[in-house]
């Protein structure tokens, strides 16, 4: 099998999932099928803009305790997830789809979530898992007659089979599904079949049949005047040229695409054949590097690390297999800088990701509690009943939140570990200063005007443009009294406290802080708080009283402890010792 041919298949499950997305818009409520179909008409264009949207239509659905709302939702995220190539994350959602309530009721959107599920297994590099998942979804469309699922899951089920190599199996699967779109006449859908049967024979090396079915497809793309479409079914053709060994002309067909797609301009889709033809030029090195290049400079206008990674390491493989040893190494440097990138921005976004689902999670157990405590108070028998059903459900809901909360506590843990040991410092939310520190400011106002007017009598301030110099120097005395000697354990520090220490004044403090760490003192000093807090955990555990905890980490106030800890982990104090104690007893036994 021809991994670049095959790759460039992939595209096809994207455009599966755009396409699966309409029918989601069969909905009941009028309000969701219209909110379903802008969320379809943006993920076509803009992934993020979608995802976007989904989220306003969850939270309609919490806020207004409409499960198909939610159901939908939740299944229009894992949509959204997989296009951003968030995997987990996308499976996340379909199964939360599948819990809800409301799902059970609609037999369609439940096959949905299942086969989303199978094509994230397939993503995976799981196709076992991802054939049992689609013979699921089959049955479940069988047994309500959806005559166009049933035809989808056909053909994805024949796209799997042409990767497992199963080309009887395949040929009839998809040909089914061409039969039945045929018959609907359903463009789209047909040249999605297309394009898989394509896809088919040239693995079996059936390349009149091959391109047979390119042609169909490309007219039909023209027809359509889907231009992105014309584009992927250059690339598709190269690759079967590609597998041919037909090395020019499959530079021809990715060249044609590549000035088809500079014309509308999608940089992402520009940046993938500069690769595929970077990869095919190794004759000609000068020529060769220079797409490479092109590449990465798309790539970095849109700031997508991960494909940039990519690039630099094709990029190596190819002065590894030419033995260009000189840029090999100084590639190998961009890539380690690139990859570190990626690393951290791959933990914060797990750790937001986790954050929002542990938040949703939350919501919902919040309205779920709400609705068991609904009382009614005209019998006494009807009270009673009420009652024990409230005790009943509360006792559930409580084990299950309790549940949830000690797996996504458990995760945020780890990732403040892991971002923790990569020096990463995260400042809390500063959506209202500390009270205490507002009111220090406000006391030692006068003696900070004082402090300032010596200062300009001594030292004859000048415009402050030229005292870039005077502020590093600020900033790196800063610095060292808050690592070396832990000033902001000091529990009434306030900026005029530190603008005495190193003889200067509250502006130059302000105008130090802000230049360097694009930040101010109150978060700066209750990061510095947060990070010491969390060491302390580190060495106690919970040998050490919480009140002697934030005492020690410098706060004066329990409570303005609390709430800077928990915006900073977002984890509370009691809960972020429980999961060190239980890690460090894991480590032990």
């Amino acid at each position: 099998m021809n991994k670049y041919f095959y790759k460039s298949s992939i595209h096809t499950y994207f455009i599966l999932l755009v396409l699966l997305a309409p029918l989601v818009a069969f909905a009941k409520s009028e309000y969701v099928q219209d909110q379903v179909r802008d969320i379809n008409d943006s993920y076509l264009y803009n992934p993020d803009r979608g995802i976007a949207k989904s989220t306003e239509l969850l939270d309609y659905g919490i806020q207004n305790q409409d499960q198909e709302a939610i159901a939908y939702a939740y299944c229009q995220l894992g949509i959204g997830y997989f296009l951003t190539e968030k995997i987990r994350i996308s499976s996340e959602y379909f199964k939360k789809s599948l819990a809800n309530p409301y799902t059970s009721s609609d037999v369609s959107l439940k096959g949905r979530n299942i086969k989303g599920l199978g094509i994230n297994y397939d993503f995976m590099g799981n196709p076992e898992l991802s054939l049992k998942s689609y013979q699921e979804a089959l049955k479940l469309f069988e047994s309500v007659n959806d005559s166009t699922e049933i035809a989808w899951t056909w053909n994805v089920m024949g796209l799997l089979d042409s990767k497992l190599l199963q080309f009887d199996k395949a040929e009839v699967l998809l040909n089914k599904s061409l039969d039945y779109f045929e018959r609907v006449q359903l463009g789209k859908e047909r040249n999605i079949v297309f394009q898989n049967l394509a896809t088919l024979y040239a693995l079996q090396k059936k390349y009149d049949k091959a391109f047979a079915y390119l042609e169909k497809s490309k007219q039909m793309m023209i027809r359509q005047g889907n231009k992105i479409g014309e584009i992927q079914n250059l690339i598709n053709t190269s690759g079967v040229y590609l597998q041919m060994n037909r090395t020019d002309s499959a530079i021809i067909y990715l060249e044609n695409a590549l000035l088809e797609a500079r014309k509308i301009k999608v940089d992402n889709l520009i940046a993938d054949i500069l690769l595929k033809i970077a990869i095919l030029k190794n004759n000609n090195p000068s020529v060769r590097d220079q797409y490479f290049a092109d590449a990465i400079s798309t790539f970095e206008k849109n700031g997508n690390y991960k494909r940039i990674e990519e690039a630099y390491f094709m990029q190596m493989d190819n002065y590894a297999k030419t033995g260009d040893a000189e840029n090999y190494i100084k590639t190998l440097e961009k890539f380690k800088q690139v990859q570190l990138k990626v690393s951290n921005q791959e933990h914060v976004e797990v750790y937001e990701n986790l954050r929002t689902l542990y938040e949703l999670d939350k919501k919902e157990n919040t309205i779920a509690l709400q609705k068991a405590k609904i009382k009614n108070r005209n019998s006494w028998l009807i009270f009673l009943a009420i009652g024990i059903i409230i005790l009943s459900s509360s006792s559930y809901i409580f084990y299950r939140m309790y549940r949830q909360i000690r797996e996504y506590a458990k995760s945020l843990y780890q990732i403040n570990q892991e971002l923790k040991a990569k020096g990463v410092l995260v400042l809390p939310k500063d959506k209202e200063e500390n009270h205490e520190e507002i009111e220090n400011i406000t006391n030692n106002l006068h003696n900070s005007i004082h402090t300032t007017e010596e200062i300009e009598g001594n030292e004859s301030i000048e415009n402050i443009n030229t005292n870039n110099v005077k502020i590093k120097e600020i900033y790196d005395a800063i610095i060292s009294l808050l690592d070396n000697d832990k000033i902001f354990t000091q529990h009434d520090l306030s900026i005029s406290d530190l603008s005495r220490k190193l003889n200067t004044n509250d502006k130059y403090i302000s105008q130090a802080i802000n230049t360097y760490k694009e930040s101010n003192f109150a978060t700066l000093i209750n990061a510095y708080r947060i990070s010491e807090a969390q060491n302390l955990i580190e060495q106690y555990g919970n040998s050490i009283p919480i009140k002697e905890l934030a005492s020690l980490a410098g706060y004066g106030n329990l409570n303005t402890f609390y709430k800077k800890f928990k915006e900073s982990t977002g984890l509370t104090p009691s809960v972020y010792i429980e999961m060190a104690v239980s890690e460090k007893k894991q480590l032990v036994s």
